[in-house]
């Protein structure tokens, strides 16, 4: 074994030495480090043939009834050597400049380096020819090409069969497109071309469309709609509405037709209304929710109220989980609601109302008016700032009613009223009656320190006041 070593050391060291003596002792290093620092075996450079590609398109311009186009050019190989390298039979693609995975069309160069490629481009899409590369052949492209269009005008009718019907039930729509092809003077039928319906305005919607369809060979089109809520549609035809564009885009006009309301809603009716308010401006009111076809639900009623029979409306209160589960009186459908609000006015006229919804029309109580006499307290006296225990107080005041004026109001029960020093709750102590000018006056013994007032509880066509 030690011999068979040596033996090898000698024989790279002789081959050493002939190396040394070609290129000498500092290439010798370098060779020797690049050798060690290189995978087994010989290094090796693949030179490839070198291809240049040419291409353009005939025409320059499309319109939709002469989509086809042809992409021609010429590939020319350069051996490593710089010989010529014919290249028939070498496959050439039709690429999206932007995106090369989309390839549109695929041809072969024949074999005297051209080719010629039909397919259907996209307007003002960039595209290549490409040649992929090989074991023995680098990677080409052209430069990028394109086509413009020619758009042409489209005419859009259209109509719905009916614009009020029940929620669930459809309503069909219905039309016609044509179009002016390029270079003609007159409108022509535009088959199997897509029709988009959508709900409100294509941008608005987001550019979801509620339902499309294909018109027929003379341009016709009709679809069916399911109505689940109030819409009022818009219908698409030619170049159809999209967040992108879309391909007839580029060869249509857009034409839009926007139809009339259609109303799918249940009806709600409200019914046997009540009213009231009391001598503290409390508004107390009732009635009879119905829906329908539907077992009642908690819909959001508000109580309105106006100066004048005819409004203009304001909300006094959002009546939210107003509906109670007791029926309706005298067996009518439906459920009652209750609501209480604070009165704004003395005197209002004041209705229910729900303001409806995609699913629900909007309706309103019949218009009731709620009224009393407002009344106020003024020129209150008490005998004394401070009197000792159980010495005697005299409080005196005056009572009014504002009818169209404020006059005295006579013959009316007032209550003498205390609040005991550090409490939060008021006494009774005496009640008196008013003359027929509006006076009261009582004199009793002071029970304690204390805040004095006077009140006037209203009566059934008086607010109270104090």
């Amino acid at each position: 074994m030690l011999c068979r070593r040596l033996a090898t050391t000698a024989l790279i060291s002789a081959a050493m030495a002939v190396l040394g003596a070609a290129i000498g002792p500092a290439s010798i290093a370098m060779a020797a480090d690049t050798i060690a620092g290189s995978h087994a075996g010989s290094p090796q450079v693949n030179l490839v043939t070198q291809v240049t590609l040419t291409a353009g398109i005939s025409p320059s311009s499309v319109d939709w009834d002469n989509r086809a186009a042809i992409v021609s050019g010429q590939a020319t190989g350069t051996n490593p050597d710089g010989s010529p390298q014919p290249l028939g039979g070498v496959p050439v693609d039709i690429v999206e400049a932007s995106d090369p995975s989309q390839v549109a069309a695929t041809g072969t160069i024949a074999t005297d380096g051209s080719y010629q490629i039909p397919f259907d481009p996209v307007p003002q899409t960039a595209y290549e020819a490409v040649i992929a590369a090989s074991s023995t052949m680098a990677a080409a492209s052209s430069s990028p090409f394109s086509v413009t269009s020619v758009v042409d005008p489209v005419t859009l009718t259209a109509k719905v069969s009916a614009t009020r019907v029940r929620l669930g039930s459809s309503v069909t729509i219905t039309g016609k497109v044509s179009y002016e092809p390029a270079g003609q003077s007159a409108f022509v039928p535009l088959a199997n071309s897509t029709i988009a319906v959508y709900p409100i305005d294509a941008p608005s919607s987001g550019y979801v469309p509620t339902t499309t369809t294909t018109t027929a060979s003379d341009g016709t089109f009709s679809v069916s709609v399911k109505m689940t809520r109030t819409q009022q549609f818009h219908v698409y035809a030619g170049g159809l509405p999209s967040a992108s564009p879309v391909l007839v885009d580029y060869f249509f006009q857009q034409a839009e037709k926007v139809l009339p309301q259609v109303t799918a809603a249940l009806p709600v009716r409200l019914s046997q209304f009540s009213a009231k308010v009391g001598p503290f401006g409390v508004l107390t009111v009732s009635g009879c929710l119905a829906i329908y076809h539907l077992q009642t639900l908690e819909l959001p009623l508000q109580i309105q109220y106006s100066a004048h029979a005819s409004g203009p409306w304001t909300t006094l209160k959002d009546l939210t989980r107003s509906v109670t589960t007791t029926g309706c009186p005298g067996g009518a459908p439906g459920n009652m609601f209750k609501g209480t609000g604070r009165v704004r006015l003395a005197s209002a006229y004041y209705r229910v109302v729900y303001l409806g919804s995609r699913q629900f029309e909007s309706a309103a109580t019949k218009v009731i008016l709620v009224w009393r006499y407002r009344t106020k307290i003024t020129s209150l006296k008490v005998s004394a700032g401070q009197v000792a225990a159980g010495g005697r107080l005299t409080v005196s005041g005056r009572l009014w009613q504002y009818t169209s004026a404020w006059h005295p109001y006579g013959k009316r029960r007032v209550l003498i009223v205390l609040r005991p020093k550090g409490s939060t709750m008021w006494f009774w102590i005496v009640k008196v009656l008013t003359n027929s000018t509006g006076h009261f006056t009582a004199t009793f013994k002071d029970p304690v320190s204390a805040t004095w007032s006077a009140d006037y509880l209203g009566d059934s066509t008086h607010y109270a006041s104090g």
